[in-house]
């Protein structure tokens, strides 16, 4: 029984800790056994920090060169002398280091906060910092801070153990099992999981609440997160997810596979999915594939995958792969593996769809191209890269990682070199960017060996054959920063603005309708009083049916109280003009696609007019002059195209805004105009929930046609040019057959597949566009006029506490 107590009391120090700082649980490794069987003669916690220690004390300057001898204080505390220590302002300091309010956690719960600590710092260090540990500790018993008996203890947890466990395992597989993956990381009590089962909680309430039951779709929206893996060829993208995924029980499923098309890892049981292109997207795919298929979707057993898919070629055909896997961590976050740079242009775009619906960007570069003789072009295409995914609104953080680090002789200076000379690139890009400083906090450098830390981790073995173990391969840095990104930042999204608005209208009814229902039942209660005792009222039947009766009064008094707020007048108004929004919507829909015949007469006009005009420079020039630069003559060419691309998108986007019906929609929905529906906003939260629909409304139909999609196109375009004329042509090579008609067929391909993207673009901006409002119209429907037939009360405990987490 005292055992099972001390648990209880253990796990409830735990929550506890969970309120001031976030932790992630993990399978205490061989040393951290060691250390606290020796230490504390128990077993060690579960939970470390989720955040590297040398990160959190890289935030403070005085302790950025005394990172060893902070690791050495940590892990000389024990029962015996924490008492001591804790009388010490500047051990004190250290302990706010790692979380700044910490102070207002008891002296009671310090042990296990600093056991915590212990085993953060355990499972972080490598060889070379544990030597350095033991020197400090040294020091510390030679000053009288500990025992003798406690250095030898720290020393044998620290050094003997793992070299007594590296001895046994060596060239075989550990018996421990604790090399822990991303997908193996405890989710609960983060900030994210907690929201996201708020909002589930919150689906529930709206289908009680009948004014709000048909507002469920703001609880339906896809809240989970995607993080992209984009690269080069050879950069280990396949093998960095399989490394996430990877927990020694899964290996069949999570064999990397290379992503000729984009392979979506998601939550799910028992099997893949193969989508392939139709006969019109393998055109503009423009390859021919050896074996044909009349398939669109395929389900395929994981193992089979490579034999069925890849062996027989038919990974041309595909569209994406979806491979579905149980980790728990997938049910919050999807990984998508991407076509290594720089793909055919239609793979390109898909990376680019993807792009757009990601927060969190791995971006790998083989380390090994920059200390090639062309570095410094490697240098300004990363920076390139990077510079594009820093300004997409939607990408919350991106991580370079220097990948294959193990392949080089990668000392600290030359990593220093590594960061700072690409940092310095892209900071140029940026300079004179109103958002220069926020943009480069998105950026996360890493350097990692993924093979490795795959091969450690499948194979579960302490170290490799190179001297490279878990920690140094660089994984765990990685894992525990992308875990703390997307688990401890919550989503940020126009539904869940609305349903926080909403539950607070819920709340705010609970408040004012109690109050209505208290003076009520008092007046009930005096009228009884004077009619009857309570005991003759439980006897009596009659008295039993005139209590019904008044509570069925009540009811109705509270209904007509909220009636009362808004008046036939207005109602019949709100009504008039949610009707003719609705028909300024349908014929919006039905108008706008005609719309687009009018804009490809144009883009045809482009198209011609811009190859002859470089057919004809050509020729031109070639004849008549020396010193003619071909390369002059491509870039205007490209520029011109993309110059074209934004007139174009111009005249789409004003062929959407002149539309009178769009006009109409616009001064309702207005939050500025007095004369919109703002006028009925009779609460703060009426105004929020119709401010939020006015900015999204504006800024959707300011949105372009001319986005990274088409100037995409342009460069594949820019890079076929290049093949077929290089720079250095001369006047005899430029012949019919070697030169014209392949310039002629590259012009034709990419603008089919530049049409077909505007096409896609205008017709999604119009589905988003229907879809956009016709929720907006339900929702202004709830709130400004079903929201005052009903009188529903509800917990205001349970409101509160979902707002507290939404």
């Amino acid at each position: 029984m005292k055992k099972s107590s001390t648990q209880d009391s253990t796990q409830k120090t735990i929550d506890i800790l969970h309120k001031f700082l976030p932790l992630q649980k993990i399978s205490p490794s061989s040393k951290l056994q060691t250390f606290f069987n020796l230490l504390y003669s128990s077993s060690p916690p579960e939970f470390i920090l989720r955040k590297q220690p040398e990160e959190l004390l890289a935030k403070h300057q005085d302790y950025i060169d005394n990172i060893h001898e902070v690791y050495a204080i940590i892990l000389a505390v024990n029962h015996n002398n924490l008492e001591i220590f804790l009388k010490l302002e500047s051990f004190k300091h250290i302990c706010q280091a790692f979380c700044d309010t910490i102070e207002q956690l008891a002296n009671k719960h310090y042990g296990i906060y600093l056991q915590c600590l212990q085993a953060s710092v355990l499972h972080s260090i490598d060889t070379k910092t544990t030597k350095q540990i033991l020197k400090n500790m040294k020091i510390l018993r030679e000053n009288g801070i500990i025992s003798f008996h406690d250095e030898k203890c720290i020393q044998a947890a620290l050094s003997g153990d793992s070299i007594r466990k590296a001895t046994e395992n060596k060239g075989s597989t550990a018996a421990t099992g604790t090399i822990q993956s991303f997908a193996q990381s405890n989710p609960n009590h983060t900030l994210f999981k907690e929201q996201l089962t708020a909002i589930a909680k919150a689906k529930k309430i709206l289908h009680k609440v009948p004014w709000a039951r048909t507002l469920t779709f703001l609880c339906d929206e896809n809240f989970t997160k995607q993080i992209l893996i984009i690269g080069g060829k050879k950069t280990g993208k396949s093998t960095l997810i399989a490394t996430l995924l990877c927990n020694n029980a899964n290996a069949t499923h999570l064999q990397p596979l290379e992503a000729l098309s984009p392979i979506c890892y998601q939550y799910g049981k028992g099997y893949a999915k193969i989508e392939y292109f139709n006969t019109q997207e393998m055109q503009a795919l423009n390859t021919a594939s050896t074996i044909p298929t009349d398939e669109t979707t395929q389900k395929i057993k994981h193992e089979r995958i490579y034999e069925e898919i890849y062996q027989t070629q038919k990974i041309q055909q595909v569209k994406n792969i979806t491979i579905y896997h149980d980790s728990d961590i997938l049910k919050y976050v999807r990984l998508i593996n991407t076509p290594s740079l720089i793909p055919q242009a239609l793979r390109h775009l898909q990376i680019y769809e993807c792009l757009i619906a990601s927060q969190n960007i791995c971006y790998l570069i083989n380390t090994e191209e920059l200390f090639s003789t062309n570095a410094n072009k490697h240098y300004e295409y990363n920076a390139r890269v990077i510079f594009r995914l820093l300004t997409q609104d939607n990408i919350t953080c991106v991580y370079v990682i220097y990948s294959q680090i193990d392949k080089i002789n990668l000392t600290l200076k030359k990593r220093q070199t590594l960061y700072n000379k690409l940092f310095t690139l892209i900071e140029q890009k940026l300079e004179g960017m109103y958002a220069k400083q926020e943009l480069l906090k998105k950026l996360h450098f890493h350097y990692l060996t993924p093979g490795i830390a795959y091969n450690l981790r499948l194979k579960n073995l302490l170290s490799s054959e190179s001297g490279f173990d878990m920690s140094s391969s660089g994984i765990l840095e990685l894992e525990r920063q992308l875990f703390a990104h997307i688990f401890e930042s919550p989503v940020q999204h126009i539904s869940i603005e609305i349903l926080k608005n909403i539950l607070n209208l819920c709340k705010n009814d609970y408040q004012q309708n109690t109050k209505l229902l208290e003076s009520c039942q008092n007046t009930q209660q005096t009228a009884g009083k004077e009619n009857n005792t309570l005991q003759e009222q439980e006897e009596n039947p009659a008295s039993n049916s005139a209590e019904i009766s008044s509570n069925s009064a009540i009811q109705q008094l509270l209904q007509k109280n909220k009636q009362a707020q808004l008046n036939e007048q207005t109602r019949k108004k709100i009504e008039s003009i949610l009707d003719e929004i609705k028909q300024n919507v349908q014929l919006m829909t039905e108008k706008l696609p005609a719309k687009y015949s009018s804009f490809y007469v144009s883009f045809s006009n482009l198209r011609d007019n811009l190859y002859s005009q470089f057919i004809q420079s050509i020729n031109y020039e070639m004849r008549k002059r020396t010193g003619f630069s071909i390369k002059r003559l491509k870039n205007s060419t490209i520029d011109s195209i993309v110059i074209g691309l934004q007139s174009l998108s111009e005249i789409l986007q004003n062929h959407f805004l002149t539309h009178k019906e769009l006009h109409n929609i616009a001064k309702y929905l207005d939050s500025k105009n007095p004369n919109s529906l703002i006028h009925f906003a009779l609460t703060q939260e009426h105004q929020n929930i119709l401010n939020l629909l006015s900015t999204h409304f504006n800024t959707f139909i300011k949105d372009g046609y001319s986005t990274d999609s088409s100037h995409i196109i342009a460069e594949h375009l820019s890079y076929r040019l290049n093949l077929i004329l290089p720079d250095n042509a001369k006047k005899g090579t430029i012949s019919e057959e070697a030169i014209i008609k392949p310039i002629k067929a590259g012009f034709e391909y990419y603008f089919l597949l530049l049409e077909r993207n505007i096409e896609e673009l205008f017709n999604k901006h119009i589905a988003f566009f229907s879809q956009f409002m016709q929720q907006a119209l339900c929702i202004i429907q709830c709130i400004l006029i079903d929201y005052y037939q009903d009188a529903h009360i509800s917990d205001k405990e349970e409101y509160s506490a979902i707002l507290k987490n939404l």
